[in-house]
């Protein structure tokens, strides 16, 4: 598998773990980390999990926490004035 498939294998289940969907809530950034490194072996590439969970380490940390009400706020219809 390439290299841009693998990254994508790490990223989107990060993705998807720390959105709230209709059928569950968002996990923390911490805890989704957790999953991800914990697959490692098994439902994801090794290299490309400590590649992901440095970069995670290195770029997360100055985010703001995930607000429960974020993927409300992001889906609520605009109005134009």
């Amino acid at each position: 598998m390439e290299f841009s498939r693998k990254v994508h294998t790490g990223l989107y289940p990060f993705d998807a773990m720390t959105h709230e969907r209709s059928y569950r809530k968002a996990l923390s950034r911490e805890e989704a980390l957790a999953d991800i490194e914990r697959g490692a072996g098994t439902q994801f590439d090794p290299a490309v999990v400590e590649v992901f969970l440095a970069w995670a380490a290195k770029e997360c940390e100055d985010l703001p926490p995930r607000r429960q009400d974020d993927n409300e706020l992001a889906a609520a219809p605009t109005t134009k004035a």
